[in-house]
C-alpha cells in the first residue's frame, strides 16, 4: 500500500524555548512545553496548518511512523517529524507497530523488518501489537460469549490471534537486537 503526500510536513521536532511573551507567560505559570522543528516553525502554530480530513503520521529519524491521529493537537512529535496523507480505505491499515514507513511523501509497509533499537522501545512495540491483537479478536470474543457460532474461518483467526499472542509474550525483551517482532495475522476469508 502507497499512500501519496502533497500535504503540510514538518521535520524534526526539538524541545525549545518560547518566544512570544504570551508562551513565555504560559511556560511560567502552567509549565507549558514548546517544541520547534529544524526551520523554526512552533508545534502548537503548526497545528493550525494541517487540513480536518487527514491522517496525521509522527515518524521517527528512521522513516517508522511512531504516532497517528486524525487530529493533529493529539500528537507531541518530541523527536519525531510530521507529515499529513490523504484518509482513504487503505489509511486504516496503518499502525504504530513499527509496520509502516513515512518515506518520500509516501506511507508504505516497512518490509525490512520489525527489529527495535531499544528494549524500551521492542517492548512497546510488542505493546502495541498486543494492544491490535487484542482489539481484532475482541468482537469474535464477544460473540462467543454471546454463544453465536463463529465460521470456519474466525475459528481459525482467534487460534491463530491467541498463538500469536502467546508467541509475542514469550519473547525475551531482553534479545531485542536479534529479536524480529512478528506482523498481525490476517483473517483468511
Amino acid at each position: 500500500m502507497k499512500t501519496k503526500n502533497k500535504m503540510i510536513h514538518f521535520t524534526n521536532f526539538k524541545p525549545g524555548a518560547p518566544v512570544s511573551s504570551d508562551d513565555r507567560a504560559l511556560n511560567k505559570q502552567h509549565g507549558v512545553l514548546f517544541l520547534f522543528d529544524e526551520n523554526g516553525n512552533e508545534w502548537y502554530e503548526c497545528q493550525k496548518l494541517f487540513s480536518e480530513n487527514t491522517l496525521k503520521i509522527a515518524y521517527d529519524s528512521n522513516g517508522v511512523i511512531r504516532s497517528i491521529s486524525k487530529d493533529a493537537s493529539m500528537l507531541w512529535p518530541n523527536g519525531l517529524s510530521v507529515a499529513e496523507v490523504s484518509i482513504d480505505e487503505k489509511t486504516d491499515l496503518i499502525d504504530i507497530s513499527g509496520g509502516w514507513r513515512y518515506e518520500n511523501g509516501e506511507v508504505i509497509k516497512n518490509e525490512s523488518s520489525l527489529f527495535c533499537v531499544s528494549k524500551e522501545d521492542f517492548e512497546e512495540a510488542r505493546s502495541e501489537l498486543l494492544d491490535s491483537a487484542l482489539k481484532n479478536i475482541t468482537l469474535l470474543h464477544v460473540r462467543l460469549l454471546l454463544k453465536i457460532p463463529l465460521t470456519k474461518e474466525e475459528n481459525e483467526y482467534i487460534h491463530r490471534m491467541i498463538g500469536y499472542m502467546d508467541n509475542l509474550n514469550a519473547l525475551d525483551s531482553n534479545n531485542y537486537k536479534t529479536l524480529e517482532l512478528p506482523g498481525l495475522p490476517e483473517l483468511r476469508a
